[in-house]
C-alpha cells in the first residue's frame, strides 16, 4: 500500500511540474503576442504574423522566445550512419 501512495505522490509532483511548465510557456507566448500587438500599433501596415516574427526573432527577446517555444529533444542518441 505504501508503494502505491509513493507512486501517486511522485505522479502528482510530475503532473504539477508539467502544469507549471505549460503555464510558463503560455505566459511567455502571451507576452510575445502583446509585444507584437504594440509593434503593430506603431506600424499599422504590418501584418500580425510579421509583427510576431519580428518580436520572436529579436535577440533581445530570446529568453522569452525560448520559454514560449521549447524545441523537442531526442529521447535517445543514435550515431549518424556512414
Amino acid at each position: 500500500m505504501l508503494d502505491v501512495v509513493r507512486l501517486a505522490e511522485n505522479l502528482n509532483i510530475a503532473l504539477l511540474s508539467a502544469a507549471t511548465n505549460n503555464t510558463e510557456q503560455s505566459e511567455a507566448y502571451a507576452q510575445l503576442t502583446e509585444m507584437a500587438e504594440k509593434l503593430r500599433a506603431r506600424f499599422p501596415g504590418m501584418t500580425p504574423e510579421k509583427a510576431f516574427e519580428k518580436v520572436f526573432t529579436d535577440p533581445r527577446n530570446a529568453h522569452i522566445a525560448n520559454k514560449a517555444h521549447q524545441r523537442p529533444a531526442p529521447t535517445t542518441y543514435y550515431p549518424m550512419p556512414r
